[in-house]
């Protein structure tokens, strides 16, 4: 990818860069951004459908072909070299998780899933590497996000019955009037849209301000028109917290796990303190969370009996042992499709070490980056893209079930910035038609 000389990304330098612009890199972000299946039909879902139910072959032969090419395109190249350069924490994370899949309630179906999660972290790592200079980088990020922006508005003024959750939905239908765009649900197109925001940011700083702003500015209003109460705050905080980070070194790591410790505490003890659900509420704040406290009691009482091992990847939720369980009799949360935290999913799933590994992949490592990244002489403006997408996901994490996803734009948008800090603190950008290459970052000043 190109250096900071690069101003207008879509203006390359030679007819030889032009053509550089690689299909595949197209192909795997539209699939992960616009789906298989863009503007889905919500009517006929219900909520006792296991997961194993939602497996699809052609989805997987989609997904090993798109790897494939990616492969392919990866391994012509030198930058192959830099494929996953924390090999031996990678290493520990899949063979942990996938050994408590192996021991978990659905073996076989565990252990396929996360294979397919391995598949995505290859392709977010490899999506860096694969193109020439940073503009074929921005150039795809700006027509597949362009693509999914506008297609959202299309859908919401020409076919609202698709982009807009209806009281006829076969799930959620309280959720009637709100946004949902090309999306199934409300809460990941806020948080694809927040993304959206933050790429919007970055194009415009690049030099296309029209089209950067354009983006920013429609990607936001989509977010407030969704509903998406977490993403339409955390996009403000989250600005608010890069910021900060940039400017002041010394505090970085206290303000990162400070936030997520502080606010983990006060979201699940919500769930297991009548003193804090009661302090909330007296403060005007919605002590449920829209109803996550039931999932976070049912989470941690699972999380109980089996702290160490958990249930195995993605084999707790939607599976029948859960409906069938008595947990079934006293809770609707056994309905859920995940825990609403990450943090404490990573704990249904592999335990607690599983949520260690989880941090220091997440949390710990790409902290340590991110200040390498900063006082390196690569493009700041690249680092600040994958900052805030980084402190994003942690943030929404605390809501959502933002990690380990095998499809959607979130997990492969926060593989992409965690991959793409530790690139920026360990790599120099290509310059020109160049490929990436190792080395310790430069120092400024």
């Amino acid at each position: 990818m190109a250096t900071t000389a690069v101003i207008k990304p879509f203006e390359h330098e030679s007819s030889a860069s032009r053509r550089s612009v690689k299909p595949i890199l197209f192909i795997v972000m539209a699939y992960f951004w616009i789906t298989l299946s863009p503007l889905p039909d919500m009517s006929e879902l219900t909520s006792d459908t296991g997961w194993g139910a939602s497996s699809s072959a052609l989805n997987q032969i989609i997904v090993l072909l798109m790897a494939g090419g990616i492969l392919a395109s990866l391994a012509a190249t030198r930058a192959w070299k830099l494929i996953f350069q924390q090999r031996l924490l990678l290493t520990f994370i899949l063979l942990w998780f996938t050994a408590t899949a192996l021991l978990g309630n659905d073996p076989a179906a565990g252990f396929r899933r996360m294979m397919f999660v391995v598949i995505v972290c290859f392709c977010a790592n490899a999506f860096l590497l694969v193109p020439r200079n940073q503009a074929d980088f921005t150039f795809t990020l700006a027509c597949i996000v362009s693509i999914v922006v506008g297609l959202s508005y299309i859908g919401v003024i020409a076919l609202p019955v698709r982009a807009i959750h209806q009281a006829t939905d076969g799930l959620e239908a309280s959720l009637a009037g709100s946004w949902r765009g090309i999306y199934s649900h409300k809460n990941i197109t806020a948080a694809a849209m927040a993304m959206a925001v933050f790429i919007g940011l970055y194009i415009a700083s690049t030099g296309s301000k029209r089209l950067g702003w354009a983006l920013a500015i429609g990607a936001l209003l989509f977010v407030l028109f969704s509903g998406g109460k977490t993403s339409t705050i955390m996009v403000p905080f989250t600005l608010l917290v890069a910021w900060a980070f940039e400017r002041f070194r010394r505090v970085r790591g206290l303000m990162v796990w400070g936030i997520l410790i502080v606010a983990n505490t006060i979201l699940l003890g919500s769930a297991l303190s009548p003193t804090v659900a009661d302090t909330l509420t007296s403060l005007g704040v919605d002590a449920t969370f829209t109803d996550r406290s039931s999932i976070w009691r049912l989470s941690i009482d699972a999380i109980e009996q089996r702290p160490l091992l958990g249930y195995g990847f993605q084999s707790f939720w939607q599976t029948q042992a859960l409906f069938d369980s008595d947990a079934a009799l006293e809770t609707w949360a056994v309905t859920a499709a995940n825990a609403h935290n990450a943090y404490v999913e990573a704990m249904v799933n592999a335990g607690v070490p599983g949520l260690i590994l989880t941090l220091i992949w997440m949390v710990y490592s790409p902290l340590r980056n991110a200040t390498a990244a900063l006082e390196s002489q690569n493009d700041i403006r690249l680092t600040r893209l994958f900052l805030r997408i980084w402190l994003f996901g942690l943030f929404l994490s605390c809501l959502e079930s933002a990690f380990y996803v095998n499809t959607g734009p979130v997990w492969f948008t926060i593989l992409l910035s965690v991959f793409g800090l530790g690139l920026q603190a360990r790599s120099t950008l290509a310059k020109n038609d160049a490929l990436p290459t190792a080395g310790k970052p430069v120092r400024r000043g």
